[in-house]
């Protein structure tokens, strides 16, 4: 049957034709616009992309190799522990932004973190992202700050170079074991462009099983933690930050030896310093900074290299040994002496001789101040075993046993909280004889 429409029907057609013409490509952008919303949501909800805190984000390897594998080739331990904006390429970006164009002058480029990571991949591996000879990195820098200075709107296009992933595809990583750090699979020139442009976040697909870096597998080794998550002097690292329990705050005591030495007239900065059981070696690190000559005496070969690793103590600085042993071989004197945390061992009589015995040879080894602390009979753990050993007995025995003529309390340690709140609490006792 065919219809025949009159002139009022033509009329109206033309009318909404008219409306409709400027109308129907808003509703058609719109329609676009949110199917593609939708088809974002149901991808992520595929792959599971999660937007992650760019802090968050710790270094990769190069070429695909795992960034604690990496480190391990390289010498470069704390490689993987280095956040993303501390990366050799932020560095690159924030230098471009400083100096612009002139940075890619071969004489400044070849100075820049950037060059000698690249460097080191092609000469550990054979090329870095496809390339093999030294000249053709400053090009692939330039094309990476090239993607930096674009348009996020407008992905740079080009060939892709061996490992290399599109501009604006999600990052991977892996989660890092005991932390709320991730170690970076692939995307780390997108993370240093998300992070030198001031994002915060990023998106990320998480997969695999959680890692260990470097760094935390050593602090899990040394021996007087037995595998726990616990730091016995300050490590400043992502991934072991708010995870692992700091059982020495350690500031304390230095902050009270050096308000002594200063009251004493006793130079630091020319003077020498022995550290009996230093562990990692934070306060041979900090002394060394205040310009002493520093040595320790630790037996636990891990912990010295903890030190080596994150303090940056020269390993020949540290003796390894039992303490009682390299004290009676010990043919010198040091100008300050610390003894922390290690006498009540004798007294409960762990160690190889009498606490008495202990005791003089650190005076024999001690030239002007010994700072010492010890457990107490106010710590939980101690109230028996150590009931006795309160600060006033602690100060005599000091005396009665030892050269020293003056006995001091500059304070106590600031130990005793978190799990610790009935525990340490120590008294730190600065020893000195009469002029």
């Amino acid at each position: 049957m065919i219809h025949v429409g009159n002139d009022q029907d033509t009329a109206r057609d033309q009318d909404v034709r008219r409306i409709a013409r400027p109308v129907l490509p808003a509703i058609c952008a719109e329609g676009i616009r949110l199917a593609q919303q939708f088809l974002a949501r149901k991808l992520r909800a595929l792959i599971r992309i999660s937007r992650l805190p760019l802090r968050s984000l710790l270094m990769a390897g190069e070429h695909a190799i795992p960034a604690a594998k990496y480190a391990v080739l390289t010498g470069n331990l704390l490689r993987p522990s280095t956040p993303i904006g501390r990366s050799p390429h932020v560095a690159l970006l924030q230098e471009f932004q400083d100096v612009g164009d002139e940075l890619f002058r071969p004489v400044l480029f070849e100075k820049t973190q950037y060059y000698r990571n690249a460097i080191e991949c092609i000469e550990l591996v054979g090329q870095y992202f496809g390339i093999t000879r030294h000249e053709d990195v400053l090009q692939f820098a330039e094309e990476f700050v090239g993607r930096f200075r674009c348009d996020d709107r407008v992905p740079p296009r080009g060939v892709l170079r061996q490992h290399q992933t599109r501009h604006g595809k999600p990052v991977l990583v892996r989660p890092i074991r005991y932390s709320d750090c991730y170690e970076i699979v692939d995307g780390q020139h997108r993370c240093a462009i998300a992070f030198a442009r001031g994002h915060q976040e990023i998106d990320a697909v998480v997969r695999g099983k959680p890692v260990l870096t470097p760094l935390q597998q050593r602090l899990l080794d040394v021996m007087w933690t037995n595998g726990e998550r616990i730091l016995y002097q300050p490590i400043d690292s992502p991934e072991v930050t708010g995870y692992w329990t700091p059982i020495r705050r350690c500031t304390d005591r230095l902050e009270m030896m050096t308000r002594f030495l200063c009251t004493a007239g006793v130079n630091v900065g020319n003077s020498t310093f022995l550290d009996i059981a230093s562990s990692y070696g934070w306060f041979l690190s900090e002394m060394r900074k205040l310009g002493s000559e520093v040595h320790g005496i630790e037996r636990d070969p891990v912990a010295i290299s903890v030190g080596e690793l994150v303090y940056g103590v020269p390993r020949d600085h540290v003796t390894r040994g039992d303490c009682v042993r390299v004290l009676r071989a010990c043919d010198r004197r040091f100008d300050v002496v610390a003894c922390f945390s290690i006498l009540h061992h004798f007294a409960l009589g762990k160690g190889s001789v009498p606490p008495e015995d202990f005791i003089r040879l650190v005076d024999q080894a001690t030239r002007t101040v010994l700072f010492l602390d010890t457990g107490q009979c106010a710590e939980a753990w101690f109230k028996k075993s150590l009931a006795a050993w309160n600060p006033d007995f602690i100060e005599k025995w000091l005396l009665r046993n030892t050269t020293f003529t003056r006995v001091l309390r500059l304070g106590t340690d600031c130990d005793n909280i978190g799990r610790y709140k009935n525990n340490y609490g120590r008294t730190l006792f600065a020893c000195t004889r009469a002029s």
